[in-house]
């Protein structure tokens, strides 16, 4: 699963790269006053570590305190983290989007970010010392997001129920290791133009599937606490790239019909209680560069077609009740031994035990 986690967090370290944007005035002058005072203001009610520079050295992204650049006297337009057009009056009514990720606040996040009524993207993620009180939450109008990540950001007393109000017109909502607990909504899980869902290792959480927006693209539950079958309806979002459900106590068979996921890049079901064949549907999926079935309860032998497939970069089946011998001649036998280890019942190359003569 290592791949899969490691390109998983190459995207969510991507999101962090700064949003700043320039005044669509044409005139030289700052910003209103009365703007760069609010900001000012909504700076201070937080404080910051010394230590607010971090990287995600391994995918070659540098990020620090976005608020650096927040000092009076200098334009507010061009600060980092602030995109949107500022008026002459009010203060941040107007504000569309505020991204202040991986910026190392302390404290709790205060009431005047309820009083952003038209933001429709907020980005607070890797906010490891920053705590949403249910008091504030609850005051924010959800209906106009379309872009809502919060990733480690404390928020033990939120109710997943509440997020039930957020946007039809939200396209990506993350929420990784936020600390939920119980039932997410199905009815943002099935909102129709939702392309990014990531709810991944929040423990507690779990989720009915049965309808789910068409448009997802990318869909990250890794270390939840989802049981039952895999849902076959998952075979119906044509546009998957990513899906990544280790981690669970997921039982029964892989569904067949994930053939039908032709564009699916990665696949992370490891870490469960499956059982059955690996399906030879999943040699339909051309595209594939990430199989991971590994710590299962899977049986039979291991597909000759999977060796099909060209992309595939990353294969675990390993510990598993695989039999048989691993199939020739193709893929399968580049990756070495890892791959399939904890499979007493498989042999051949390139493993050291013989399958011996029929």
């Amino acid at each position: 699963m290592a791949k899969l986690l490691c390109f998983i967090s190459f995207l969510l370290c991507s999101q962090l790269f700064i949003t700043s944007s320039v005044s669509a005035a044409s005139s030289p002058a700052l910003c209103p006053q009365e703007q760069s005072n609010a900001l000012l203001k909504f700076k201070s009610t937080f404080s910051i570590d010394s230590w607010a520079s971090i990287s995600c050295a391994d995918e070659g992204v540098t990020n620090y305190a976005k608020t650096n650049s927040w000092e009076e006297g200098t334009d507010c337009c061009k600060w980092d983290a602030i995109q949107g057009f500022l008026p002459e009056y009010g203060s941040l009514s107007r504000l569309t989007h505020l991204n202040l990720s991986s910026s190392n606040f302390n404290g709790t996040i205060p009431l005047e970010l309820s009083r952003l009524s038209r933001l429709a993207s907020l980005d607070l993620s890797f906010g490891n010392s920053l705590t949403l009180e249910s008091s504030v939450w609850n005051k924010i109008n959800l209906t106009q997001f379309r872009e809502l990540v919060l990733d480690r950001f404390q928020m033990p007393s939120i109710s997943p129920s509440t997020f039930a109000n957020l946007s039809s017109s939200l396209t990506t909502l993350s929420l990784s290791r936020c600390e939920l607990e119980g039932e997410f909504p199905h009815a943002i899980i099935g909102l129709p133009n939702l392309q990014k869902l990531v709810l991944s290792k929040n423990h507690e959480l779990t989720a009915n599937f049965s309808k789910s927006s068409w448009r997802l693209s990318y869909l990250s539950l890794i270390e939840n606490d989802f049981n039952g079958h895999i849902p076959h309806t998952l075979s119906n979002l044509h546009q998957l790239t990513i899906l990544a459900l280790a981690k669970n106590r997921l039982s029964g068979p892989i569904p067949n019909m994930f053939g039908r996921l032709s564009k699916l890049i990665g696949l992370s079901l490891s870490s469960n209680s499956l059982i059955g064949q690996i399906p030879t549907s999943i040699c339909s999926m051309s595209k594939l560069e990430v199989l991971e079935l590994g710590n299962n309860s899977l049986s039979g032998g291991i597909p000759q077609c999977l060796g099909n497939l060209k992309q595939l970069s990353t294969l675990d089946l390993s510990y598993n009740n695989l039999v048989g011998p691993i199939p020739t001649g193709n893929q399968l036998s580049s990756f070495g031994n890892q791959p399939y280890v904890g499979n007493p019942g498989l042999c051949g190359v390139p493993l050291s035990k013989s399958c011996g003569r029929a």
